[in-house]
């Protein structure tokens, strides 16, 4: 999640929209979205209009209805961030994650895309590219993406993982035994890592290994199915 704060004064106690923002930051980081959501609020509202931060507390809202699962609000945010500011490259990224789950996947290339212009080495738009790659099907030009993803960062353990679930989709079990192990070594909490491995080794019919790997990835909160079907 990607969020910055503001240094604010504040002016005889009293809470400015800097505040509010940094508030919203801090919040968020706790997972209380409604909260958060209610401090951005409060920014946007006594931020200026000149102010360049306020397309960022559109964005940090836009981000954390995301995570509540409400796409369209989402959107209808972080596109009033892009509109203050049409270079955010984070705030195309989560145009285009919230466009993925209404099914929009062109239109969420387009935004990744936008992104990557803006920034051609943020590896969340080349690892979100590739998901939605995946997502339709494209399997080598999705992990083409994530190869970049990782190139820029390869210590970015998602998308590791989002290269084996590709890799596995093809076929490819051992390769992807291998992404996935090394998402795991990067971030041993990886619940999705973790079941991941579990599908690949049990493609290659290791069982007792894939129920290992998927009593681990439950242990950590993964509630998806464990069978390849």
């Amino acid at each position: 999640m990607i969020v910055f704060s503001i240094l604010c004064i504040p002016s005889f106690g009293q809470t400015t929209a800097g505040d509010w923002f940094n508030e919203g930051n801090a919040i968020m980081d706790q997972g209380k979205y409604d909260e958060a959501i209610q401090a951005y609020d409060k920014a946007i509202q006594a931020f200026d209009e000149s102010d360049p931060n306020l397309a960022m507390a559109w964005y940090n809202k836009g981000r954390a209805l995301l995570l509540q699962g409400k796409s369209a609000e989402s959107i209808q945010a972080t596109d009033k961030a892009i509109q203050l500011d049409p270079n955010l490259a984070q705030a195309w990224v989560n145009k285009g994650s919230a466009l993925v789950p209404q099914g929009k996947y062109d239109e969420a290339i387009q935004a990744y895309d936008k992104a990557i212009e803006i920034d051609p080495k943020y590896a969340d738009a080349w690892t979100g590219k590739g998901a939605v790659l995946a997502f339709q099907g494209k399997y080598d030009e999705a992990i083409q993406a994530h190869d970049k993803a990782i190139e820029l960062d390869p210590n970015y353990a998602g998308a590791w993982n989002n290269k084996g679930i590709a890799l596995t989709v093809q076929g490819k079990s051992a390769e992807a035994i291998q992404a996935f192990e090394k998402a795991i070594q990067l971030d041993p909490n990886l619940a999705q890592a973790w079941a991941g491995k579990g599908f690949a080794l049990e493609a290659q019919g290791r069982r007792t290994e894939a129920s290992t790997a998927f009593s681990k990835a439950k242990e950590l909160g993964y509630s998806g199915s464990t069978t390849l079907e």
